[in-house]
């Protein structure tokens, strides 16, 4: 189609929905995500002020993160208002299962490396990445691409 087309071009990676869709929801996505990084951060430092390990800190800075960015995701970035509540919410809660492991592994390869810190946010960027494509194709799909 001409670049003056009115039909909007679709992604070649993402089919199911045009690429403006896709880029305003990035963007929707990466707001989101900064507010869940900063929960996350604020949980970690928290809990780590208060001698809890690493890893206990990790997954409840995590898990205060989930709730917020379910919210926000489903009625904003997504806007899937439509969807069922608890299936998605079960889809969510699996994807952040999954997108957490892939970031603790990812985290505790690096600490080893790197200062705590940057290893914490080198996982918060593994996380996030994985948590867009998953919710974006699985969890908040639009219902025709069911």
């Amino acid at each position: 189609r001409s670049r003056f087309s009115s039909s909007p071009q679709i992604s070649p990676i993402l089919p199911i929905c045009p690429m403006r869709t896709t880029y305003r929801q990035m963007l929707k996505y990466a707001a989101t995500g900064v507010a869940n990084t900063l929960l996350t951060l604020a949980v970690y430092a928290l809990l780590r002020q208060c001698a809890c390990s690493m890893d206990v800190a990790n997954a409840a800075g995590y898990a205060a993160g989930m709730v917020c960015s379910f919210v926000l995701n489903k009625w904003w970035t997504f806007r899937n208002g439509h969807g069922h509540v608890l299936r998605q919410s079960l889809l969510f809660i699996a994807g952040c299962g999954l997108c957490w492991l892939l970031q603790w592994g990812a985290f505790r390869l690096m600490v080893g490396h790197l200062p705590e810190g940057i290893a914490l946010l080198a996982g918060m960027a593994v996380y996030t990445a994985a948590g867009f494509a998953y919710n974006k194709i699985i969890t908040f799909a639009p219902t025709s691409s069911r």
